[in-house]
């Protein structure tokens, strides 16, 4: 019996290690941003790169634009925003247009420091053209996805920690709470997501405790719940190539009596088989980093960490 249980147990194994879809992943150190910042919005549009705002190595709020131009692997300052600055906002691109805002500035927790401003940006043109506001204050480290010509901002906090989808209808500039009666996801925040071949997923996070979960988003409807992600995690940073989800970093706090644990991993999501496997490391651990993907290409960069505090780091994913 124990003979047969044996056997048994190294077929199952072998049987896993050939399900566990491998590919060959190159993971490329590119020219380093000029001033480090972490909790950066970004973008790309018009074959470049985008960040705006963030917090530098002392602390201050930025609003500033920067563009990276992956042809000459070079970063140039655009300039000012006319935003507040601030840290925590999001960002996504519709045709040639940016819509972006939210986040927060001064100190967390205070109702005032919530920004409810959205704003739509034209990257060829340079302009700027404020919107309805946000309709409540859980505008903190939402990740938005864009379908049938609206933007979903999902999970943003604020005061406590929320499971919010909310609407922004570009044709007629009006947000909606979408109802969501049989929601299957938890409460929380600084989770992560984005989207591929118009899928929309997200994860990781935390409330007391760090999340795993992993889901495939029905905007107005119930979540499909993925495999989970390999290790606890929060404040993690998602992007997509053509092919796959990559999910780097992101911190596991281990407790009241510990100063948590920062990540390096790059992880890879297989959307066909539901399989997460981890293809790399960057130099350093991080969190709060940025991402874009510019021609199927994923760039992830900046961020922070326990150790040398704000990066200025920028790497390329291809695969």
């Amino acid at each position: 019996m124990k003979k047969l249980l044996y056997i048994f147990l190294i077929i199952s194994l072998f049987g896993c290690h050939n399900d566990i879809p491998s590919h060959n992943v190159i993971i490329t150190r590119c020219k380093d941003i000029p001033v480090g910042r972490a909790h950066a919005m970004a973008w790309s549009a018009n074959g470049q790169g985008y960040i705006l705002g963030g917090r530098d190595s002392v602390g201050v709020l930025h609003n500033d634009v920067w563009a990276y131009a992956p042809q000459s692997d070079t970063w140039k300052k655009i300039e000012d925003s006319p935003l507040t600055a601030r840290v925590n906002g999001t960002a996504c691109a519709v045709g040639e247009k940016i819509y972006l805002g939210l986040g927060f500035h001064q100190r967390p927790y205070q109702s005032s420091a919530y920004l409810q401003d959205w704003w739509e940006y034209t990257p060829l043109t340079n302009e700027w053209r404020r919107l309805q506001d946000f309709p409540n204050k859980n505008t903190v480290g939402a990740v938005s996805y864009t379908q049938d010509n609206k933007i979903y901002c999902v999970h943003g906090s604020g005061v406590g920690f929320t499971a919010d989808v909310i609407a922004y209808d570009i044709a007629n500039n009006q947000w909606e709470i979408i109802n969501r009666p049989h929601r299957n996801d938890r409460m929380g925040m600084a989770g992560t997501g984005t989207s591929l071949h118009n899928r929309h997923y997200y994860g990781t996070g935390f409330n007391t405790n760090n999340f795993k979960s992993w889901y495939e988003v029905e905007l107005d409807g119930p979540w499909i719940r993925l495999a989970d992600v390999p290790g606890e995690r929060e404040m993690a940073t998602c992007v997509a190539t053509d092919k796959y989800l990559y999910l780097l970093g992101g911190r596991r706090f281990g407790g009241t009596l510990t100063t948590g644990r920062v990540y390096n991993d790059v992880l890879c999501f297989h959307t066909d088989k539901n399989q997460w496997h981890k293809v790399g490391t960057t130099s350093e651990c991080a969190e709060n980093r940025f991402a874009f993907t510019i021609d199927g290409v994923a760039y992830v960069g900046g961020g922070e960490n326990d150790n040398t505090g704000i990066l200025n780091t920028l790497y390329r994913i291809e695969d």
